[in-house]
């Protein structure tokens, strides 16, 4: 009995990590929790006997096999990538499981579900907004490759696709328990996930969100090996020029070209960037286009007096100056020339966690990149200004998966969004397809047209409602030229930001508080039991 109990939950981890590994099959996620319930179930059944440690043991099975197998390509840096991401998200997923399990236990089935609802949002919330930050396995972002399921994220974002994962499964698990009742569960199921299905077809199908106006965008994929090729300046720099040959011999009248980030073969002195070498490709490509605008991606650094900057673990001297390097996002436009450094640092790869109160994880940090593990960070979003009309939004890789950070560059005035990455670090292009797919809920959310360029591939244009206009292949060198709108329209989400998750993480701290306080929990339990009782 014990073995066919830790089944289900295995189970569960397999449908949960199916979006992830492999295109247009979203729609598993309504289920995809039904048999770790019924594991918890039959706990919770048996729950006199003392067995708690088991379903502790449930939840292990289900979420650490659900990122190993979601996650499994980021072991190529290092295995402690992945044995870090697994078990750190692993863990706290098993513990917000488990504290919904012992609501249920000392409260009610009902005051469980609605808890674990919360509780699980709000833990999302969190995994957006900490030093630890890995929203990978968001459930909202399992229908990256099915966005004509969630249109309607411009009004939610991706933390109403977790709740619309959680409510399905929480209704097709009570169904099947639930034989008096199964007509009425089956019409409310019918009527949440129909109706957001329904209503993400009427979105689609209106079309409110029409671009102003078009522009000519050109996109670099120069598919330099970070592993082998990198550190050779003079493969990089050949492969680059040979983008750029080809832009220019191609196309004549170009608006945008975006390059990949860090592709820049030379480290860049933010102090000077109009005499760096990057701007020198800039000046090839703008020859017969003085109008033109240039992304590209580069590792740079910039001098800092004694006491700036301490909290960044990584810092050299060159010629007894100090200096704080960055991954950034270089801007030329005429003779106007920006730059963006990253805001959102990948954990332990680009940034320590924690480090002003824990040095020594220092020595744990995973170096991806030249510089891993102790980057500077901009402090907020900050446009381009490529005319009075095009302003374009720099999101540099690990960014693009945070929705709410992206609205604060079309709220700063951005009507394009552009994307640079490198995906070729990890170990299968299925990890650059997700990656990819993430960015077209950014495009549905912020209902911005997406220009993306990735070193290796995928390399894309999105338009607003998330359709993929054209796309690169992975492992090749190439370029890619497309038209893309311009939309200056806000949404609901990027007006108000991730509602859902603030509220649940609100509502999720008075939880814990009735629980602290047992007796105030028990009577505000009573009053949500009648009240469902009465409705239902």
């Amino acid at each position: 009995m014990k073995l066919n109990i830790f089944l289900f939950p295995f189970l569960s981890g397999v449908l949960l990590s199916v979006p992830w590994l492999f295109n247009g099959f979203g729609q598993v996620l309504f289920f995809a929790l039904v048999p770790l319930f019924y594991a918890e179930s039959f706990f919770y059944e048996n729950r006199k006997k003392g067995n708690f440690h088991l379903l502790i043991m449930c939840g292990v099975v289900t979420f650490f096999s659900w990122n190993i197998l979601a996650c499994w390509w980021s072991y190529k840096p290092t295995w402690l990538a992945l044995i870090s991401v697994s078990f750190i998200n692993g863990s706290l997923m098993t513990l917000f499981f488990s504290l919904s399990h012992y609501i249920r236990c000392k409260y009610g089935s009902v005051s469980a579900l609605f808890s674990s609802l919360f509780l699980w949002l709000a833990f999302e919330y969190l995994h957006f907004n900490w030093d630890l930050s890995f929203p990978w396995l968001t459930l909202g972002i399992g229908f990256a490759s099915t966005p004509d399921y969630v249109q309607w994220y411009e009004y939610t974002g991706v933390s109403g696709g977790s709740f619309l994962v959680l409510i399905s499964n929480f209704l097709i698990f009570y169904f099947s328990k639930n034989i008096k009742k199964r007509i009425g569960i089956v019409f409310l199921w019918a009527s949440v996930v129909g109706g957001l299905l329904f209503l993400s077809y009427k979105i689609k199908r209106e079309q409110k969100y029409i671009s102003d106006k078009n522009i000519r965008a050109a996109i670099m994929q120069p598919d330099i090996n970070p592993y082998t090729e990198k550190g050779n300046r003079k493969i990089v720099l050949n492969k680059i020029l040979k983008n750029i040959d080809e832009i220019n011999s191609r196309e004549k009248k170009l608006d945008l070209v975006v390059a990949p980030e860090t592709v820049a073969p030379w480290l860049v002195n933010e102090d000077s960037l109009n005499s760096c070498s990057e701007a020198n490709f800039y000046n090839k490509l703008s020859e017969r286009n003085n109008t033109l605008a240039f992304v590209i991606g580069a590792n740079t650094f910039s001098r800092f007096c004694k006491g700036e900057h301490e909290e960044y673990l990584l810092r050299r001297r060159e010629n007894g100056d100090s200096v704080v390097f960055s991954n950034s996002a270089l801007f030329f436009c005429g003779k106007k020339t920006e730059v963006y450094n990253k805001s959102i640092l990948f954990p332990a790869g680009e940034k320590a966690p924690f480090a002003s109160y824990f040095s020594f994880f220092n020595k744990f940090i995973v170096d991806i990149g030249e510089f891993g593990g102790g980057l500077s960070a901009q402090d907020e979003a900050e446009v381009f200004c490529m005319n009075d009309d095009l302003r374009l939004a720099p999101i540099i890789c690990w960014e693009s998966l945070f929705g709410e950070y992206v609205c604060d560059f079309v709220n700063k005035g951005a009507n394009i969004i552009g994307i640079i990455t490198n995906d070729s670090w990890w170990a299968a292009d299925q990890a650059a397809m997700m990656h990819c797919n993430i960015a077209r809920l950014r495009a549905i959310e912020c209902r911005r047209f997406v220009v993306r360029s990735a070193n290796s591939g995928f390399s894309c244009f999105i338009d607003a409602y998330g359709d993929i206009i054209d796309r690169t292949s992975y492992n090749e060198s190439v370029v890619d030229f497309g038209e893309i709108g311009v939309i200056n329209k806000k949404t609901f989400y990027c007006k108000h930001g991730d509602y859902i998750g603030k509220f649940s993480s609100y509502v999720s701290v008075l939880i814990l508080l009735f629980i602290f306080f047992d007796a105030k929990f028990k009577i505000l339990s009573e009053a949500v039991r009648k009240i469902v009782r009465r409705t239902f």
